[in-house]
């Protein structure tokens, strides 16, 4: 348990992080929260930290949100509370829906949403000059 957030199963791995599905305890609202361990932050401390401001200033439907940092000397980490997404990134929305292949169905309802979703983002990260 971390804070209020009881952690439930690992979503994956990625560079320098771990991305664990945690439930708010009293609220019982999902959350993902990036596991960073402290050894990571001595060596890119400037590219974590930059992340965490950009992230702190993004306020958009179409844009990951972060939630919340907890920095825990004890447990030698510092933890990233973000929007849990579930049906994952757009790589594993597309691997789901069409097994088979990447290119396979592009024309359906699913597929333009995604991507008028991705052009919002994109013009969003644009107007923050990001």
């Amino acid at each position: 348990m971390i804070n209020n957030y009881i952690i439930l199963e690992t979503l994956g791995t990625r560079g320098y992080a771990e991305v664990k599905l945690c439930k708010e305890k009293q609220a019982g609202k999902f959350f993902a929260i990036k596991f960073i361990s402290r050894d990571v932050m001595k060596r890119d401390k400037l590219g974590i930290k930059r992340e965490i401001v950009i992230m702190k200033k993004l306020n958009h439907p179409t844009v990951l949100r972060l939630y919340e940092v907890i920095d825990d000397p004890k447990m030698n980490k510092l933890f990233l509370v973000l929007e849990f997404m579930k049906h994952g990134d757009m790589l594993s929305f597309q691997k789901k829906k069409h097994p088979q292949g990447m290119l396979e169905n592009l024309l359906d309802r699913d597929h333009h949403s995604v991507f008028l979703q991705g052009i919002l983002s994109l013009a969003y990260l644009q107007e923050q000059k990001l």
